[in-house]
């Protein structure tokens, strides 16, 4: 294969979450006998495919038992909150990370305002929480935020169990199509919800095919009309406009780019940019009529005051908790995978009828899991990859009522316990 000609070695990042259609590409992509693989990954935090993992390491893999992320005592709560015994895994000695703390609530909504207080008292050094979190940001070209609370599951029918909404009523689920919560174009490219050129595709594509949903285009598939879905607006282009479909791209990456970089919330120039080529090149392909009030609606463009940016970035929409001196972001598991934050805030969540302590509770006091079901290593995968988030300060926040089926004096020893 002429790919393999061009290139001596190969890295692959995040192994762990290729699907088999990925897998079986990048072994086809590229001939093992020319080209030098090099995978990396972390088997524990697959989470993605149900835990089903099509990559495996081999005997000849080497393990990475240390993080560079968090110190010991983070560390020490990784051994058993995983789905195998991790005894090895070692902490950073250099970083000072503090006591993980349980957060015991009887109200749910008591537990961000005690978390908030905590970042601002607790210190590393001479710096508290907060303060460095704001020192990373300042930092950041991205201006990120490096304080989250996290949970599994946001916001599904009202059944009486703990979601995201159960800490923080105001939360907004974010779905893959977007169709239903966004109703104009720019509210698909506000900075606060795009973190990467991958992220900027996914938004606008769903614009499109939200603005098609509206005015009731529909496409056409073996004798039937569809309604267009982000999959199905991209399997258009690429089949009638693969030219068309490579512009696009192109130009993402300059939107992208330019959000990210920008420092409003939504970005007038950018903005006047995609509404343009929607106007030019997308219209004609998909037979737009520009004059009609729902393609109007949609595209118009946004009344934007320059001391507006700092409430937009924090509106309650946006989930976002915020007191006098912190800004704490709402987000579910899923989405912080992979990030670095200075402190995380794990909120337990019902998954299946069971919140996550009911089934780690002795894997949180230190007990390894030695048992094969499924939801419960479903369970582990997903506490391993929220509690491997932070560098300096971890807390779970845990109901009392499930917190008194548990070994205090055990706990004790991997986390300071502070009842609320």
């Amino acid at each position: 294969l002429q790919i393999s000609e061009r290139f001596a070695y190969l890295f692959i990042d995040e192994m762990q979450d290729t699907n088999e259609l990925q897998y079986d590409l990048l072994e086809k992509i590229f001939d093992k006998n020319q080209v030098i693989i090099q995978r990396f990954g972390d088997p524990f935090q697959s989470i993605f495919e149900h835990g089903k993992l099509k990559w495996n390491p081999d005997s000849k893999s080497l393990p990475i038992n240390f993080s560079n992320r968090f110190g010991e005592n983070i560390a020490a709560v990784l051994r058993t909150v995983c789905e195998k015994n991790n005894a090895s895994l070692k902490g950073n000695t250099n970083i000072e990370s503090h006591k993980p703390i349980l957060l015991i609530f009887d109200n749910p909504l008591d537990v961000l305002p005690k978390f908030a207080n905590l970042i601002t008292e607790l210190k590393i050094g001479d710096k508290t929480i907060l303060e460095l979190a704001n020192e990373e940001k300042k930092k950041d070209g991205l201006q990120r935020n490096r304080i989250k609370a996290v949970g599994w599951v946001g916001k599904e029918k009202d059944d009486g169990l703990l979601r995201l909404s159960s800490y923080y009523p105001s939360y907004e689920v974010k779905t893959s199509s977007g169709t239903h919560y966004k109703h104009s174009l720019f509210e698909y490219i506000r900075k606060s919800d795009i973190h990467s050129v991958q992220d900027c595709f996914d938004n606008i594509i769903n614009a499109i095919s939200n603005l098609l949903d509206r005015m009731g285009i529909l496409y056409e598939s073996r004798g039937s009309s569809l309604r267009y879905t982000k999959t199905r607006v991209e399997s258009f282009l690429k089949d009638n406009y693969p030219e068309q479909t490579a512009k696009l791209r192109t130009k993402i990456s300059e939107w992208s780019l330019n959000i990210l970089k920008s420092t409003e919330d939504v970005n007038i120039e950018t903005f006047n940019s995609i509404r343009d080529y929607i106007n030019n090149d997308l219209s004609s392909l998909f037979m737009l009529d520009q004059t009609s009030e729902s393609y109007k609606s949609f595209m118009m463009k946004p009344e934007i005051r320059t001391n507006d940016t700092k409430d937009t970035l924090n509106d309650p929409s946006r989930n976002i908790y915020k007191n006098e001196t912190a800004e704490i972001e709402i987000a579910t598991i899923h989405s912080v995978k992979g990030e670095t934050h200075i402190a995380t805030l794990y909120m337990e969540t019902a998954y299946k009828g069971k919140s996550e302590n009911q089934r780690i509770g002795a894997q949180l006091c230190g007990i390894p899991y030695q048992g094969k079901q499924e939801v419960t290593l479903m369970t582990l995968r997903m506490a391993y990859v929220a509690m491997s988030r932070p560098r300096y300060l971890l807390c779970f926040a845990i109901q009392k009522s499930n917190f008194q089926l548990l070994q205090r004096d055990k706990l004790s020893t991997l986390w300071d316990i502070i009842e609320i």
